[in-house]
């Protein structure tokens, strides 16, 4: 526990360990009182593709936990910067997920549909709590064009007040026995978070992680030949990663997302340690 105390920045996941459902964890205020008493910071990190940042300041608001949204990474931060990095560009994604999944890339300049179109040259797969069967037939016919396929997370499920639900990963799994395609992943424990939480906490850590150039995978993208707009990277994460062209240690960066993973699923109940 004194160790814990000389901590300063912590990474918190948030369904199933500050809070289930519209319940908050008893320890969870008094934890993070704590962080900020000794001059630390939390950021939660969350591979809930299912809800905007604005959604989970309004959740945290209910809860009591005062937030902004300099306090948030999500898999869709992470998502958006690695599609913003891809050169060349897709031309257009079919988002299998949320209205608001769809809706944060499209205010990122992504270019995306839920309809299934003859110019899809990628599927997004998020956390749908709006699942139904077409999309899961959408999926299956462009997974057998050919189109690159994309994940914001690996999770089998979500917890819940009830049990758990499917998630992301499980959606993967069975679109993965219907067409024997498997999705690049985003989320933690990949590694592509590791760089963008360097980049806006201003971590310091002795092989500081930056995201490398991403190689197109998609042949056909050529074929378009309309320019594609920039797109806008999250203000609240750096604006020069998605520009960064200094490889990045992957093997260290996914040692961090590993032991985030591997951190208890409740949430600790600690206080501020004592003053020097």
């Amino acid at each position: 526990m004194a160790e814990l105390g000389k901590k300063r920045l912590f990474l918190l996941d948030m369904d199933g360990t500050i809070y289930l459902d519209e319940t908050l964890f008893p320890g969870t205020r008094p934890f993070l009182e704590a962080v900020r008493a000794a001059g630390g910071r939390y950021l939660f990190l969350t591979n809930n593709s299912s809800k905007s940042v604005d959604a989970y300041i309004a959740k945290l608001a209910r809860l009591g936990i005062p937030s902004g949204r300099e306090d948030f990474l999500t898999s869709v931060d992470a998502l958006i910067a690695h599609l913003a990095a891809r050169q060349p560009r897709y031309h257009k994604c079919y988002a299998l997920g949320t209205a608001s999944f769809r809706s944060q890339l499209a205010g990122a300049g992504a270019a995306v549909t839920d309809r299934l179109e003859e110019d899809v040259d990628c599927l997004l797969i998020g956390f749908d709590t709006e699942l139904t069967f077409r999309k899961l037939e959408d999926a299956c016919i462009l997974l057998g064009r050919g189109v690159d396929f994309i994940a914001t997370n690996p999770d089998w499920v979500c917890p819940t007040w009830y049990g758990s639900v499917p998630d992301c990963g499980s959606v993967c799994e069975m679109l993965f026995r219907a067409t024997g395609r498997r999705p690049k992943v985003i989320g933690k424990p990949e590694p592509e978070m590791a760089p963008i939480i360097a980049h806006t906490t201003t971590l310091t850590i002795p092989k500081p992680p930056l995201i490398r150039p991403i190689k197109a995978s998609h042949k056909s993208s050529s074929r378009f030949a309309t320019p594609l707009p920039p797109m806008k990277v999250p203000a609240r994460m750096n604006s020069g990663l998605a520009s960064s062209t200094v490889p990045m240690d992957w093997e260290y960066a996914q040692s961090i997302m590993l032991f985030m993973d591997t951190l208890p699923k409740t949430a600790m109940n600690i206080s501020a340690p004592p003053k020097q």
